[in-house]
């Protein structure tokens, strides 16, 4: 995720129009409900499970924000035939 907002930066997006933020797993509920709450952020998009996606669906709720959630492993993923399987 990293190199992607590198690549986007290099590419000439203004600061601040992706930002990533890692943290470790045992950190995550305070982070999350920190961001969630934090005026400046207006809406989400999560990729993961479905369990931490529920919270995060419902921690916006109670702030009334939207969220988008890709749960459950829908990662698209191409395999063309030439590949070195």
């Amino acid at each position: 995720h990293r190199l992607i907002a590198t690549a986007l930066t290099e590419a000439g997006l203004p600061a601040g129009v992706v930002n990533v933020i890692t943290n470790a797993p045992e950190d995550a509920p305070e982070i999350v409900a920190a961001l969630i709450a934090h005026p400046a952020v207006k809406r989400v998009n999560f990729t993961g499970s479905t369990k931490v996606g529920k919270i995060i669906a419902e921690t916006f709720g109670r702030h009334l924000k939207p969220a988008l959630l890709e749960l459950g492993g829908k990662a698209p993923l191409v395999i063309l035939d030439d590949a070195d399987i």
